[in-house]
């Protein structure tokens, strides 16, 4: 040992040299047995120095973490021998006793490493020892040292370990809480944290062990009711407030996962918590949010996260207030407590007023760093002003329209003890009065739906909100006014409008973050809900403001979310107010184009700056000009691709495409006789997926804004038409080498050129398809199969014969012709036709084929029926062992049994939009935590197949992702209005008709309801 303890010495040298020669000396010796011993030989000899002792036991735990065990991560060989294991497991619990708190903590932390892995297997007599020391209590260090042992490595405990341990542990443990004791506030949140791992694993017990767990916790909850009650008792006292922390955790669960045997015993305890939580607001006032040194506990209040005095880190004011919050919102969030809550509605939400407010360093950190305001704003979840939010959107959920009268009047009161506070020129004033707006504003979807007599809403944005938004009020105040303003559009009333317009305009140039954040954010709402003309007054210091946002955004970097507020304002007010926005163009657009080139591969913020110019370049007016300003950039940018990344060239290709849209004749040709030849040479030569489709976006909208004389268009560089250069691009992008997600836009592209150009794209039609054929045989996303089959479909209705003779004579690189392939394809996967328009357009498609004679459609024979899921379920297991197999059918059969499908998913949307059932009172009432079937857990109840096929938004599946002219394209087709249930009634009678033996082939491959469905359609 003297060795060692030279070798130790050595290490705590001031000496460089010497230093290095013990660590070399200790490395040598880990690679030996005996050194585990020998370290814990002198961490326990009382006669040498503490200082030495301690870093004897901080190199044991390191070495024990290292050469315990090779399923350890940070095992290193060699392993510590069986032999020297069981001396180390007889002898570390001995420094549990230490008169060092020190030794006793790293003694701890050395019989935790090794317990995590060995007890209770190979160390049965750990625990029994341990919770003899607590049974006995041999002495006050003995016990503090066990304690925080066990609080180490009780986690890593099993159920079984957990359930066999507890009840004598708790047991023994609960006196040390007791009045009494002598225990120190350090042994107090040990012990309860050992309570708190105990109950939290409980949580996830379930089975066999299910009836234990309810046994244990009635016996936990009768001894430690009281003793969680007195801890929770004082107020003023700091150091107990990380063992009060503990107290509350533990509560937390009970209250959420064992509600039904805690609530009978827990209804005294909470009312400690409530106490506590409503006599504590003062204190925080003064300590948190006006940040007085000396709050009333007699000294400074330690903060969240120091170092205490026991080495463990303190607990501050805010971290306890936030466990308590925790706490009440699930006591608001379960049934079996809110009742406890209901008759204090008010006094809760007017609790929540005070405990919102903005504190003295959030005030400095977001004065000091307006940025950070604005995306504490979105993201905050962690403080105790957001949990503020969380419980007012609770106590909704839980008391729905009874909270709504309980808010308003905490709100009145708030506002009035700030008007108090105001006139005797108290300098925090504002701080409860912006805290009220928060919480209201949190609430504002819920409020504006209940409508004005539940609050009212209107008189509080045409008094106190107007009241707040005068330029001499507090930044912060005056910039949650605007906020609120923006939240509450909805239930602004008319004559208040122009006036909160106004102050938002007039915000945008406000020298205070708060309030240029409140007014983008007031500007974007209040300008999508004004009728026409009525932004008028507010455009022209709207849009000056705006501008001169984004102008100083874009000489200053990290300004990211403030840049995105004043897009999102700009693009509100140029569609609110377009006269101007023409106007203010020259000031605007360049603006918007600089924001746009500085966050083009920002995936949040290059949509905004899109959206905004989207908005101006729906302005006529304003359009020419800013195509003039955009075009050379774009040009330049465009005609270089080897100089910038796919992510900016696909954010170009965005713009021009949202440029060109808008278009008329004549500003469209200048954009194709500067843009046209680049972006043609990125489909032909670019190989990023996202640029190709995109590419195939841009050429769509030149031929929507052109139609087919855009294919003749002079360009330079560009000869000839247009078409043979498309058609060349097509089949590239038809590679089926190239990403699946390049060939997304080609089906819309190669239809909007049949619309438009069907002769100038017939020479080339033969290739394109059998590119196409390529392509589509082997696609696998729904996108993609979708585009180039409604192709297909189209040229069924169009141009069969050439279709069908194409795709008959073009062999595909497998040997397999292109129309068995093709049409295999289309038949398998007409299921994921999501939009009614395809729906309809390749299902009447499906029935002309159908009715088509011909012996080259009789035979294409596809997949039926899958055959090796027959005979029982086919579970995963079998699925691996087994191949899939499926029945193969002629193609007119198949086709039958799709249009079968098709007519009973249209029938069942038809009866759905009809009206509902009448069996809605069957719902049976759901216990607690089983799920989303019950009331408490604020959804909609299941409704069977109504929720699974999501039949109320399948019309609407998809349409939302067409552009404008499609859309409205598709809105004057006949084939929308078709009644596609009649249609393919009509088809099969027809079938019926002509082939009545392959009606009967086709009904013999058919489930039951499909048979039964077809009957009732022949009828």
């Amino acid at each position: 040992m003297e060795g060692l303890v030279a070798c130790l010495n050595s290490l705590l040298s001031p000496d460089p040299q010497a230093r290095r020669g013990g660590e070399n000396a200790l490395a040598q010796g880990s690679q030996q047995p005996g050194l585990g011993v020998a370290l814990l030989e002198v961490s326990q000899n009382p006669s040498l120095p503490t200082g030495l002792r301690q870093l004897a036991a901080v190199i044991l735990k390191k070495h024990l973490k290292e050469h315990w065990t090779f399923e350890s991560g940070a095992f290193r060989e060699p392993p510590i021998g069986e032999e020297e294991k069981a001396a180390l497991r007889a002898r570390l619990p001995r420094g549990l006793a230490d008169p060092e708190r020190k030794l006793r903590t790293a003694a701890g932390m050395a019989v935790a490493a090794v317990a995590r892995w060995d007890c209770p297997q190979d160390w049965p007599e750990l625990m029994p020892g341990l919770l003899s020391v607590v049974a006995q209590k041999p002495s006050p260090e003995h016990v503090d040292g066990t304690i925080r042992c066990i609080a180490m490595f009780v986690d890593e405990l099993g159920e079984d370990q957990i359930l066999e341990m507890a009840p004598g542990l708790l047991h023994e443990m609960a006196p040390l809480l007791s009045p009494g004791s002598g225990a120190d506030a350090a042994l107090v949140r040990r012990v309860l944290s050992i309570l708190r791992s105990v109950v939290g694993a409980m949580q996830s017990v379930t089975g066999t062990h299910a009836a234990g767990v309810k046994a244990l916790l009635t016996e936990v909850l009768a001894e430690w009711a009281p003793l969680l009650a007195a801890v929770l008792a004082p107020r003023e006292v700091p150091e107990l407030w990380a063992a009060q922390r503990e107290a509350l955790g533990i509560l937390t669960v009970l209250v959420s996962s064992f509600g039904r045997l805690s609530a009978p015993v827990l209804t005294p305890v909470l009312g400690t918590v409530w106490h506590r939580f409503s006599a504590g607001l003062p204190q925080y006032v003064a300590a948190v949010v006006e940040g007085e040194a000396d709050a009333g506990f007699g000294g400074p209040a330690p903060a969240d996260g120091a170092e205490a005095e026991d080495g463990e880190r303190a607990v501050g004011l805010e971290g306890l207030l936030a466990q308590t919050m925790e706490l009440i919102l699930c006591v608001v969030g379960n049934a079996r407590f809110r009742g406890l809550i209901a008759p204090h509605l008010p006094q809760l939400l007017g609790l929540a007023v005070g405990y919102a407010q903005m504190t003295a360093e959030q005030e400095e950190r977001w004065t000091d760093c307006p940025n950070q305001y604005v995306a504490d704003e979105e993201d905050d979840m962690s403080s105790l002003r957001a949990s503020c939010e969380m419980l007012v959107d609770e106590v909704f959920l839980a008391f729905e329209e009874a909270a709504a009268p309980a808010l308003s009047r905490a709100v009145g009161e708030a506002l009035a003890r700030s008007g108090t506070a105001r006139a005797s020129g108290r300098p925090g004033w504002w701080r409860e009065r912006e805290a009220a707006l928060l919480l209201v504003g949190s609430a504002a979807d819920t409020l504006l739906g209940l409508g004005p007599r539940a609050f009212d809403l209107a008189g509080l944005l045409s008094g106190s909100v107007v009241e707040d938004l005068a330029p001499g009020s507090p930044p912060f105040l005056r910039g949650r006014a605007l906020w609120l303003a923006g939240r509450l559009a909805a239930a602004a009333p008319r004559a208040a409008r122009p006036v909160l317009l106004c102050a938002a305009a007039a915000g945008l140039e406000d020298p205070g973050a708060p309030v240029r954040a409140g007014a983008c954010r007031a500007l974007a709402q209040l300008c999508a809900r004004v009728a026409p003309g009525e932004a008028a007054d507010a455009a022209e210091a709207g849009f000056r403001g705006l501008a001169a946002l984004l102008a100083a955004a874009s000489a200053q970097s990290g300004d990211e979310d403030s840049t995105h507020l004043a897009l999102g304002a700009a693009a509100a007010l140029a569609r609110a107010a377009p006269a101007a926005a023409a106007a203010w163009e020259p000031a605007l657009a360049p603006a918007l184009l600089a924001a746009w080139e500085r966050g083009v591969g920002d995936p949040l913020l290059a949509p905004d700056a899109l959206e905004a110019l989207a908005a101006l370049a729906a302005v006529p007016a304003a359009l020419p000009a800013l195509q003039r300003r955009a075009l050379p950039t774009l040009g330049a940018l465009l005609r270089d691709p080897g100089a910038h990344p796919a992510l900016v060239l696909d954010g170009a290709l965005d713009l021009v495409a949202l440029l060109l849209r808008p278009s008329g004749e004549a500003a469209a040709r200048e954009v194709h006789a500067t843009l046209s030849p680049p972006v043609l040479a990125l489909a032909l030569r670019h190989d990023d997926a996202e640029v190709l489709a995109s590419a195939c976006q841009y050429f769509r909208a030149l031929l929507q804004v052109g139609g087919g004389a855009a294919l003749s268009w002079q360009a330079e560089g560009l000869e000839g038409s247009l078409a043979p250069h498309l058609a060349e691009a097509l089949v590239r992008l038809l590679d089926p080498e190239l990403e699946e997600r390049a060939a997304a836009g080609v089906g819309p592209l190669i239809l909007e050129l049949l619309r438009c150009a069907e002769a100038e794209l017939a020479p080339h039609l033969p290739r394109l398809l059998a590119a196409l054929g390529g392509r589509l045989v082997r696609a696998e996303t729904s996108l993609l199969v979708q585009g180039l089959v409604t192709v297909l479909a189209t040229l069924v209705h169009t141009r069969a014969d050439s279709l069908l003779a194409c795709l008959a004579g073009t062999t595909l690189g497998s040997g397999q012709p292109a129309l068995h392939a093709c049409l295999q394809k289309w038949v398998g996967r007409q299921i994921e036709m999501r939009t009614p328009y395809d729906i309809r357009l390749t299902t009447t498609a499906l029935g002309a084929l159908l009715l088509r004679p011909g012996a080259d459609l009789d035979a294409v024979a596809v997949r039926g029926r899958r055959l090796d899921v027959e005979g029982g379920i086919l579970t995963r297991a079998r699925a691996a062992q087994r191949a899939e197999r499926w029945s193969s059918v002629p193609l007119r059969a198949k086709i039958v049994q799709l249009l079968v499908d098709a007519h009973i998913e249209a029938t069942a949307q038809d009866l759905h939009r009809g009206g509902a059932t009448d069996d809605d009172d069957d719902d049976e009432e759901w216990e607690e935590g089983s799920g989303s079937g019950s009331d408490d857990a604020g959804g909609r109840p299941y409704n069977g197949l109504e929720d699974l096929l999501d039949l109320e938004g399948a019309d609407d599946f998809g349409e939302g992702q067409l552009d404008a002219v499609e859309a409205e394209r598709r809105r004057k087709d006949p084939l929308s209005q078709l009644d596609l249930p009649a249609h393919i009634r009509g088809v099969l009678g027809q079938y019926a008709a002509a082939s009545p033996d392959g009606l009967r082939a086709a009904a013999a491959e058919m489930s039951p309801m499909q048979q039964q469905t077809l009957q009732q359609i022949l009828m």
